[in-house]
């Protein structure tokens, strides 16, 4: 789960058709004035302090990381807007021109008088005042090619070969098992929970009946064997069964949110392994600040997708992000 959002707010428009201006636009949605504040917040531009800010300073530039301030003796009132104007986002060839709506601040946060620091939530750019972000709409499933199964999980495994299906009403449920099986039950079960709540689970104790069989096999690599009367998991590891029973959860929320066009099967089987070893993403912490439950739930939802590997861009010329109490000079 994710923390309730901040009652302060950095609204941001880039101004093309203005000489390249960016308005920033911090909103006070708390209880009570601000005041000797400074507004600090990463985004990959740069601002031409030549030029000058309109209703505030330009404290500090490192990189993409800025700190700009309100004139002295400025109050923002609750429920108040305070507008900043970069009368001229840099363009030289050495800087990158927010031509992207991503470009745009992606992190924020205020350092109060007191040195004392509050989380800035920050919406998407805009440009000459017109949104970027599209309006998603979850489009309709196309037909499926002959043999191939209506089941909703990423990435499709090798082979799928089933028929029928169940009640998707039932959760998932181990009731024989070695411990590797059972802990990568558990494992799949609590993140399941932190993506989509436990009102209606996945896994529980008790449900569709699931039996976990060790097999020599790849170590990622599992089978799945639907019968009437359980769904029999084989796998050679802890992994190996943590995907299967990801698989396994995925199809039963696809059959469960969709039961249109996914089922979670009757009888069949699913064989699967990874095509690539190495399976991940990066997150640069070097030019932008995360807060630490955007990165858990961004690792879960890797996890979901049997993702493996998670790389973390700590440091450029911008800042180190890693807090190490040995080498405090690093921060």
């Amino acid at each position: 789960m994710t923390a309730d959002p901040s009652p302060l707010r950095l609204d941001s428009d880039y101004a093309l058709s203005s000489g390249n201006a960016l308005r920033l636009k911090l909103h006070n949605g708390t209880a009570a004035p601000l005041t000797g504040f400074k507004l600090a917040f990463n985004g990959m531009f740069l601002i031409d302090g030549d030029a000058g800010l309109i209703g505030g300073d330009l404290v500090e530039q490192l990189s993409y990381h800025h700190v700009v301030a309100p004139p002295d003796g400025f109050v923002l009132a609750p429920d108040a807007t305070w507008t900043v104007t970069a009368r001229r986002i840099a363009t030289d060839p050495t800087t990158k021109v927010p031509c992207h709506y991503t470009y745009g601040p992606r992190s924020a946060y205020l350092i109060l008088a007191d040195g004392a620091v509050r989380t800035v939530a920050v919406a998407p750019m805009t440009r000459d005042g017109v949104a970027g972000t599209p309006a998603r709409t979850l489009p309709p499933v196309a037909a499926l090619p002959a043999g191939e199964a209506p089941i909703a999980v990423i990435p499709h495994p090798r082979s799928v070969q089933v028929a029928g299906s169940r009640d998707a009403a039932v959760p998932l449920a181990l009731v024989e098992g070695p411990g590797e099986a059972r802990d990568a039950f558990g494992s799949a079960k609590d993140l399941a929970v932190r993506l989509f709540g436990g009102a209606q689970p996945l896994f529980a104790g008790a449900g569709t009946r699931c039996v976990a069989r060790i097999a020599p096999m790849a170590d990622e690599a599992y089978r799945i064997v639907f019968a009437a009367e359980a769904i029999t998991v084989f796998a050679a590891s802890r992994t190996g069964f943590f995907f299967a029973f990801v698989t396994l959860g995925q199809a039963l929320r696809g059959a469960r949110e969709r039961p249109a066009q996914f089922v979670l099967p009757l009888t069949g089987t699913i064989e699967d392994a990874p095509r690539f070893d190495w399976r991940g993403t990066l997150f640069d912490l070097s030019r932008r600040v995360f807060q630490i439950d955007a990165l858990h739930r961004a690792t879960d939802i890797l996890a979901w997708h049997k993702l493996n590997r998670l790389h973390l861009h700590l440091t450029d010329d911008e800042g180190w992000r890693l807090e190490i109490p040995s080498y405090p000079a690093l921060g």
